[in-house]
């Protein structure tokens, strides 16, 4: 709510006219003569998106510090590198910007160590350097490296999780009462039965 007095005393009452210069305030506005959205977009950022030092440490810093995540898809990390790349640009000379080569140097040095592969494979490409453009693609058709061990550790995680395991205590036991329940050899048996070389019920030497 206005105040009753003081400066703002004149709009409350109607005694303040209405500025008569609206036109020219419309010419000094910075977009007065753009024409759609995207063009008041760009003077907007041309007007208070400058180049200063502090801007552009901060956008060679985000450039540099982009690093792979290996666990989202790579044309994350491709598309978002690139973008911080062309944020760079846009407060550079036209002598000083980031070119596509510098570009494919920074993007295989955050690349993760799982691309190992495919990383040595467009180094030492015996069709030369590639371009930007094809090193995108190798790096997003390649895939990581095939970790065994650490699958495999996935894997005895995940079995692991649904196999119960017994307390060592009953474990002890299971075995203590299969080690009872075994037979106690031939001879137990061999007490049963008759003499060997003789019939039932005669004596050791045989006679009647």
């Amino acid at each position: 709510v206005f105040a009753a007095d003081g400066v703002t005393k004149g709009i409350v009452n109607g005694t303040t006219t209405r500025p008569t210069d609206a036109e020219k305030a419309v010419e000094r506005s910075i977009y007065a003569n753009e024409d759609g959205g995207a063009a008041i977009f760009a003077a907007l950022c041309k007007r208070f998106d400058k180049s200063t030092f502090t801007t552009r440490s901060a956008a060679r810093a985000a450039f540099h510090r982009c690093l792979h995540d290996p666990s989202q898809p790579i044309s994350i990390y491709l598309d978002r590198i690139t973008s911080l790349r062309d944020r760079l640009n846009d407060l550079l000379p036209k002598d000083e910007k980031v070119s596509d080569t510098y570009l494919k140097d920074v993007i295989l040095t955050n690349l993760h160590s799982s691309y190992a592969t495919a990383k040595l494979n467009l180094l030492g490409s015996a069709a030369g350097e590639p371009e930007l453009d094809q090193c995108k693609t190798i790096l997003s058709s390649t895939g990581p490296d095939w970790n065994v061990e650490e699958e495999a550790d996935k894997l005895l995680q995940s079995v692991g999780a649904t196999v119960k395991v017994e307390p060592q205590d009953m474990t002890n036991a299971y075995v203590a009462r299969a080690a009872r329940h075994q037979p106690r050899g031939a001879a137990r048996y061999r007490n049963l039965s008759a003499p060997a070389g003789g019939v039932s019920g005669s004596s050791p030497s045989g006679g009647v």
